[in-house]
């Protein structure tokens, strides 16, 4: 008899596990303007992207608690968060990008 072994993912994760993964892949991408995804497989690179996904996912996490706290409906936390999550990462980016410009 075969058992099956379900994953659970809670659903206020996936988004910005997602959110994470796209603007990783993106910035990856347009990586000192050659816009392609050469080099992307190799060791030290892949290395990177997981970190990038995980910082990035990280300080979204941190945002859903801090959002948490204010006892809001589920859909309305994660409007919330989404639109807090973007303004954060992408100013984060931008200061990131332009110390080092």
């Amino acid at each position: 008899m075969m058992k099956s072994i379900m994953l659970r993912i809670k659903p206020e994760l996936v988004f910005p596990l997602l959110i994470s993964v796209i603007l990783t892949l993106y910035f990856f991408y347009i990586d000192e303007g050659k816009y392609n995804f050469a080099g992307i497989s190799e060791f030290d690179n892949l290395f990177f992207l997981g970190f990038y996904v995980l910082l990035f996912f990280g300080i979204q996490k941190l945002i859903l608690i801090g959002l948490g706290s204010l006892r809001l409906t589920m859909n309305i936390s994660l409007l919330l968060q989404s639109i807090v999550s973007a303004i954060v990462l992408i100013t984060l980016l931008f200061a990131f990008f332009i110390s080092f410009s």
